[in-house]
């Protein structure tokens, strides 16, 4: 299933900005206008696509996000937090840690 945001990234062309590092800015004077200008329309699409995130996003997620620089870093952040493999990871430590048996201690005293 494919979410309204994605959707509008796809449609607006700017969903390449979750997949691509963020580029380095073209310094000094060999700059070309082309490597100028994609530089440019990326840091857009990125500040676009992050306004999205942040708008589907509750407000209580939005001020844990909205000081992150890139779009990216907070997808990336978002499924370290909610992604499939974190809450299975957290049941399998939870079942080792009820299937651990405490050892008895000898009385040190």
């Amino acid at each position: 299933m494919v979410s309204k945001s994605q959707d509008r990234f796809d449609h607006e062309k700017i969903a390449y900005v979750l997949d691509k590092l963020f580029p380095r800015q073209p310094l000094g004077n060999n700059v070309t206008e082309v490597e100028c200008a994609q530089y440019v329309k990326h840091i857009q699409d990125d500040t676009q696509a992050k306004c999205y995130i942040l708008a589907s996003m509750n407000s209580e997620l939005q001020k844990q996000h909205e000081h992150m620089g890139v779009a990216i870093d907070i997808t990336v952040h978002l499924q370290e937090l909610y992604g499939e493999g974190t809450c299975n990871g957290r049941f399998s430590a939870v079942c080792q840690l009820v299937k651990t048996k405490m050892v008895k201690s000898t009385n040190m005293g």
